[in-house]
């Protein structure tokens, strides 16, 4: 089978996207300062300062595991705790804890697409090919001699954000029609879990909202993958 010329592309489920936001306003899209675009560690990672960026995954699963991830103790904090075995005596929360009021302020939502947009898929080969010709001197600027998947989801956010903003605005011939990228598809680092970076111009319509309770089955088993204590 020949290659692909051009980078791959996915399409949204017909039966929507899954977010967990805040309940103020839980499709807030994520913004980058333009004073942080030069930081490595500063932002999320396809954020962009054209436009806002809605994070959103296949599967609800997928939420609760790229919004968890936070509460996860680092390995110093373990090494700590192997030490100190007083601290729960102590009456102090465990640090692998997920308090109540972190599920009580927060919603999951569901969501389509509602225009006609593909997205970048940026863990395909093919996509990586096209991306270092189309980006080979912002790429070999960012140390990067050959863009992988160790590269796009690696701690250096700023190959990622060079992604999203070649991205942004861009047009693709899929099938002899032309399409606009509405922002990228990429697998979770945390695990396999499908995620979206949709863009903030791209209309999102909402099919239905849930609350979240210590009981949720989707954010219980990730807990318990990430060996959390949800409150």
């Amino acid at each position: 089978m020949a290659e692909p010329d051009g980078p791959i592309v996915a399409y949204p489920p017909a039966r929507g996207l899954w977010r967990v936001g805040r309940a103020d306003d839980p499709l807030r899209p994520s913004r980058l300062d333009p004073g942080d675009v030069g930081l490595a560690n500063a932002g999320n990672r396809y954020d962009v300062v054209e436009f806002g960026v809605v994070y959103l995954a296949t599967e609800l699963e997928g939420c609760f595991a790229e919004t968890l991830a936070r509460f996860r103790p680092s390995t110093a904090v373990l090494a700590e705790l192997r030490r100190d075995k007083e601290w729960e005596r102590r009456g102090f929360m465990p640090p692998s804890s997920v308090p109540a009021d972190w599920r009580r302020r927060r919603l999951a939502v569901r969501v389509r697409v509602a225009e006609p947009v593909v997205f970048l898929d940026v863990d395909a080969p093919a996509t990586h090919r096209f991306l270092e010709e189309q980006l080979a001197s912002e790429l070999h600027g960012l140390g990067v001699e050959q863009l992988d998947v160790a590269a796009v989801r690696g701690g250096d956010r700023r190959v990622s954000r060079l992604v999203a903003e070649w991205t942004a605005g861009h047009l693709l011939d899929v099938g002899g029609r032309w399409v606009t990228l509405g922002g990228v598809c990429y697998v979770s680092r945390l695990g396999d879990w499908e995620c979206w970076a949709v863009f903030s111009d791209v209309a999102l319509a909402e099919l239905e909202r849930r609350a979240i309770f210590a009981s949720t089955p989707e954010l219980r088993r990730v807990a318990r993958q990430f060996h959390l204590r949800v409150f």
